[in-house]
């Protein structure tokens, strides 16, 4: 293969995750506008409140968070890392604090 062919394709896997991590960092942006939005008008329940229901819930520390707006729904999805080193998964409606799913991770 020829230098000029190797790198066109080293420069084409090397910007593919960039322009889409660009568009993840939008989607992650409109979800945390939603989200406050949601929680200013009492939408959905503080996440100091639904942090404690997770605690309650999978007891371990809590080592990631993301938010995400599934078809209009709020959800947290929490990665709680238990003893013994079990990651668990935990997804919650952020509208009332419902755990959705717990999901070995």
């Amino acid at each position: 293969m020829d230098r000029r062919r190797f790198l066109l394709m080293a420069f084409g896997v090397l910007a593919a995750p960039v322009s889409t991590r660009a568009d993840d960092d939008d989607n992650d942006r409109e979800d945390a506008d939603r989200a406050l939005r949601d929680r200013a008008r009492g939408a959905t329940k503080s996440l100091k409140e639904i942090i404690e229901i997770v605690q309650r819930t999978v007891p371990g520390a809590i080592v990631e968070t993301e938010f995400k707006d599934k078809k209009e729904i709020p959800i947290y999805e929490f990665y709680v890392l238990q003893s013994g080193g079990r990651r668990r998964e935990v997804k919650v409606d952020g509208r009332d604090g419902r755990i959705i799913e717990i999901d070995e991770d």
